[in-house]
């Protein structure tokens, strides 16, 4: 994993109160290590290995770090997909603890699409637009599952706008796309097929999501597929 290190420099410099020039005593200039943590000059590791250890941290220690930052925006993906709600929240409030530990490990952009996803799952809609304003500002950086996921989740956001034809057709483009999680992909086409008074296209895709979800044992999605086809 790539690691802003200028970032984690910066930030570890702020927390403890030092300037840019006792940090860079002895080291470096202090104009080299405005590069650094500006993003501007490659350093050489000799001279980061040196910063992080007046900093009292190590390389060792980012990647350790990276890994649990991970590992939190897995738990909060699998607590959303199986609906537990509760849970999420309780994701959503320790990965937003860590923000800034997120972008200084160039993991912003996975952190911003992961609460945009919980605002749209719990309904929170001026929190999901404000983090669709944040994320329309980093698009033109994204990676390519980056993409997939942003289409994915802007489809749903257009459907919970009133924009139907434009949300559906979003869904539509990610079938064809790994990134995206199939069973909840049709589990929303289905929905907005509803809405828009397809029934029998509507029904076709709850059945797809329901045997997606049963083999995943995701019981409260099956349930939401059964009211699905109750309403249709």
């Amino acid at each position: 994993m790539k690691i802003n290190i200028g970032q984690i420099i910066k930030l570890y410099r702020y927390k403890q109160n030092m300037t840019q020039s006792e940090l860079a005593e002895g080291i470096c200039s202090v104009s080299h290590l405005s590069k650094i943590e500006n993003g501007s000059k490659e350093a050489n590791q000799d001279t980061i290995n040196l910063l992080l250890e007046r900093l009292g941290i190590s390389q060792e220690t980012l990647s350790q770090k990276a890994r649990h930052l991970l590992s939190l925006l897995d738990e909060f993906q699998m607590n959303m997909y199986f609906y537990a709600l509760d849970q999420a929240e309780q994701n959503a409030e320790m990965i937003i603890h860590h923000e800034e530990q997120f972008f200084s490990l160039d993991l912003g952009i996975q952190y911003h699409l992961s609460l945009f996803q919980f605002y749209l799952l719990t309904e929170k809609q001026p929190l999901a637009l404000k983090t669709h304003r944040v994320l329309k500002k980093f698009e033109k950086t994204f990676i390519e599952t980056e993409k997939e996921i942003f289409e994915y989740l802007d489809g749903i956001h257009q459907i919970k706008n009133g924009q139907l034809e434009e949300g559906l057709k979003k869904l539509e483009n990610c079938f064809s796309y790994a990134s995206v999680e199939q069973s909840d992909l049709y589990y929303h086409y289905a929905k907005a097929l509803g809405n828009m008074g397809l029934l029998g296209d509507a029904l076709e895709a709850t059945h797809q999501a329901m045997d997606l979800y049963r083999q995943k044992n995701n019981f409260k999605r099956i349930i939401h597929c059964t009211l699905i086809q109750f309403m249709a």
